[in-house]
């Protein structure tokens, strides 16, 4: 037993050598608030659409929010981060494990010599020393990459709600603007027909008919174009609804929208709203947590197991002599060809990458800590 302690010492020390980890970045000192604080709202409303007053608008992103598959997929995707958060905790319990087993053994003969048969059960107990704040690095990895698909799902949901709204927004102006050029053309043709009959009468030149033929002609072009736009976007509303063709506008008037109220606050706490920059700020997160779950790999692990059980060969003496074990495993890496290594440099390289692309939002980022 004496031999075995300094043998474990030196395993130790050969890891602790052989392992140099890349070192961690200190995070950015950053205020915790605003040097002058604006008194404005900077609360999210999540109907945001109501404010239009349209019940129309209204049922429209409803249903699309319901029916959208992007917003589906990123529900479904939540979910899966969240089993993976779940699965990630699981790792800081203990895990038990109830074994019942049978075993029946006779001969072909016709003899009752030679017949076996036992009954056991098994209650055993596993545990990992989390020295190195593996596991709990791997459920802070877990827990930030929940949050980034959360705000990956607000995203999608902001995308497509703002995308019907502008659509029908569009498509409500460009029906405005057919009526206009309908009414202009209904105005020339009848100011054509008056010029056609001034010029038979001759009363007015050659040219002003060919002027008024032209306007008319500029007109019903313009009617046209405005027309196909509005068929275009009404076709881009009923793929945004996924309903093909089933898709009605109503007579509804831009003036009889409601213009919804602007806040006066900073142009910069739009950042702190915006869920693609959050997404970005959760991920450095998950990425610095799973630098350290890489690293602590190369670390020794500390596993402690237990277990209490009976058997007998017969079924109500299977408890009359119960028995259990302890036992302990260390286990440290010597050589893997740099395999370890090698995933610390992936987890660095990531973290890098997403601390570039969140690093210059930081300072306006009340939020970071």
């Amino acid at each position: 037993m004496r031999r075995i302690f300094p043998l474990l010492f030196l395993i130790l020390w050969i890891t602790g050598c052989a392992t140099q980890p890349v070192p961690i970045a200190s995070p950015v000192a950053l205020p915790e608030q605003w040097r002058h604080p604006s008194a404005a709202d900077s609360s999210i409303n999540a109907d945001w659409w109501r404010t239009f007053g349209s019940d129309e608008l209204d049922h429209l992103i409803r249903q699309a929010t319901a029916e959208s598959l992007d917003i589906a997929t990123a529900v479904a995707r939540v979910h899966q981060a969240y089993a993976t958060v779940r699965i990630a905790q699981a790792a800081l319990l203990p895990e038990l494990v109830l074994g019942l087993n049978i075993t029946r053994r006779d001969h072909l003969e016709n003899s009752n010599n030679g017949n076996f048969s036992n009954y056991g059960a098994l209650l055993s107990a596993s545990y990992e020393v989390d020295f190195w704040r593996r596991n709990r690095a791997s459920r802070d990895s877990a827990v930030a990459v929940l949050h980034a698909t959360e705000f990956d799902r607000d995203t999608v949901r902001l995308t497509v709600t703002t995308g019907v709204a502008s659509t029908w927004l569009r498509a409500v102006a460009l029906h405005e603007r057919i009526a206009i050029a309908e009414l202009n053309l209904q105005n020339a043709e009848r100011l054509l027909t008056m010029v056609e009959s001034r010029e038979r009468a001759g009363t007015a030149m050659p040219l002003a008919l060919v002027q008024q033929r032209g306007l008319v002609a500029n007109q019903r072009r313009f009617l046209s174009i405005l027309r196909q736009q509005a068929g275009d976007t009404h076709t881009a509303l009923e793929v945004l609804l996924a309903q093909p063709g089933r898709v009605e506008i109503g007579k509804t008037s831009l003036a009889s929208l409601h213009t919804p109220a602007m806040g006066t606050g900073l142009p910069s706490e739009l950042l702190t709203r915006r869920p693609d920059i959050a997404r970005a700020e959760a991920r450095l997160a998950a990425a610095n947590a799973s630098v350290v779950v890489a690293r602590t790999a190369m670390f020794p692990r500390l596993i402690l197991l237990g277990g209490i059980g009976a058997d007998s060969d017969h079924l109500h003496r299977i408890f009359d002599h119960p028995m259990y074990s302890l036992a302990a495993g260390l286990t440290a890496p010597i050589f893997n060809a740099g395999r370890l290594q090698g995933t610390i440099w992936h987890w660095h390289n990531v973290k890098n990458y997403w601390q570039a692309i969140a690093k210059p939002l930081l300072p306006l980022l009340p939020m970071w800590k």
